[in-house]
């Protein structure tokens, strides 16, 4: 994974069940100001129905180490056929 400036990312997935996963993702960025952010995201997915995902999502946020922010996200995404 890859966007703007950020690098580094490193994944983790966690199979729960044949319905239900948990993934982590730590994505870094270095600023030509010397400032470090880091962002922590984690991803609960679980199937509830037929060709239907719902993500619960946490980021928390990092800047020199110090936690600057943290958000929770809900979606639900639905195959199209």
């Amino acid at each position: 994974w890859s966007g703007g400036n950020w690098k580094d990312s490193i994944t983790t997935l966690q199979v729960l069940s044949k319905k239900e996963a948990v993934t982590k993702r730590i994505t870094e960025i270095n600023m030509k100001d010397m400032n470090n952010w880091e962002t922590i995201l984690i991803d609960h997915l679980s199937i509830e129905e037929q060709d239907t995902i719902h993500s619960e999502s946490i980021a928390r946020q990092f800047k020199n180490g110090e936690p600057v922010g943290e958000y929770k996200t809900f979606s639900i995404l639905v195959k199209i056929k």
